[in-house]
């Protein structure tokens, strides 16, 4: 499934069609919280404070409430497992603009860290 930021950059000619890196992840930014948010309706009765926050930047409209319609979305960062689908899709379109910066490490790397974790796992113990 390709998120908005990839349909996004593909309907603006930014990435071609079929150019997706096979193994692409999303970099995330950081935790819940990381972008910041302004109300729709601050936005549409013209607030001078909301269009600042607005202005220049890429903006991406959805309900951040479960009772909305968002369901918490699981994601792979450590402390905070869940957080709302715009923000999911901000931290996917920040990735498509870094030019899908993250990769993977490699096997090595895999069996580094496998074994790294093994043993802390046995210390703590």
């Amino acid at each position: 499934m390709e998120t908005l930021a990839v349909v996004g950059a593909r309907v603006a000619g930014l990435l071609p069609d079929g150019t997706l890196p096979a193994s692409a992840r999303i970099d995330f930014a950081g935790d819940a919280g990381t972008f910041p948010t302004v109300p729709v309706d601050a936005g549409l009765a013209g607030q001078p404070q909301a269009l600042a926050r607005l202005r220049g930047r890429i903006v991406v409209l959805g309900t951040t409430a479960p009772a909305g319609g968002d369901p918490a979305h699981p994601t792979p960062v450590p402390g905070r497992s869940v957080m709302s689908g715009p923000e999911l899709q901000a931290n996917a379109i920040s990735t498509v603009i870094q030019d899908f910066s993250l990769r993977n490490g490699g096997n090595g790397v895999d069996v580094a860290l496998n074994v790294l974790l093994a043993w802390s796992r046995s210390r703590s113990r």
